[in-house]
């Protein structure tokens, strides 16, 4: 996610700090969604530009030896967070609700309400165009919507989801265009590799800082990386960034 506070710009910041430190890394100027690559950066697009703080999606083509990649970076709509529902928050203002919504149809009808759906599908049609060319294809970053395949029958019980097992649309449009997502290949048990994302722990903050459903378990997997099979691409590992412990005890 990138915020080019002061009209500062954020891709040279990170470039020039790096080099200060002796490395060589390549960035584009962009707004909400960022690309840091070790490879020069061909070309940049935003595919789905970001518009009323409604997410977006950028494009970065990059080269590696004689491999073209397409990588996308997402950080998709924030509003209508419809996973709160189930643990008896609005996803919309945020508040505690009177009850838990356990629902799916309305928990869905929630959750297509925001535009994420929308910047995958756009994601989805431009990805095939460089698949068509024989281009790689990978997408990372934050989606703000679960799996399916972590809210499963298995881990209902898990993290306050109240018994509720939901198909969300954003994994399940991609699975149904061939995309895999890199940590449920390496960990396909989402009980015992939640892949927890947020929210992420921070010893330096006051606990109640970092929580939106201050009074559920909120934790969830809503970060991602994605991509399209290829002989030429091979998931060796995957691992989680970010400080250790949990936020909760």
């Amino acid at each position: 996610e990138v915020r080019n506070y002061n009209d500062q710009n954020l891709a040279k910041r990170l470039v020039d700090a790096l080099a200060k430190k002796g490395y060589t890394y390549y960035s584009k100027q962009s707004q909400d969604s960022g690309i840091l690559s070790r490879f020069p950066i061909i070309s940049q697009t935003a595919p789905y530009p970001p518009e009323k703080d409604r997410g977006s999606i950028t494009k970065a083509v990059i080269k590696i030896a004689d491999i073209t990649v397409a990588f996308y970076s997402a950080h998709l709509d924030y509003t209508h967070y419809a996973c709160y529902l189930p643990r008896g928050y609005s996803g919309v203002t945020w508040q505690k609700l009177p009850a838990p919504i356990l629902d799916v149809d309305k928990i869905m009808e929630q959750n297509l309400a925001s535009e994420r759906d929308e910047a995958i599908d756009i994601f989805v049609e431009d990805a095939k165009k460089e698949q068509e060319q024989g281009n790689l294809v990978l997408l990372g970053g934050d989606f703000n919507e679960p799996s399916h395949l972590d809210w499963t029958e298995k881990s209902k019980d898990l993290f306050d989801r109240n018994g509720v097992v939901v198909p969300w649309n954003n994994s399940h449009t991609l699975a149904d265009n061939g995309f895999l997502d890199a940590y449920r290949i390496q960990y396909p048990n989402p009980v015992d590799y939640p892949g927890l994302t947020w929210p992420a722990n921070n010893t330096d903050v006051v606990l109640s800082k970092l929580l939106w459903a201050k009074d559920a378990d909120e934790r969830d997997r809503i970060d991602f990386i994605y991509y399209f099979p290829d002989t030429r691409l091979v998931l060796q590992d995957i691992i989680i960034v970010g400080p250790e412990g949990c936020i909760v005890n």
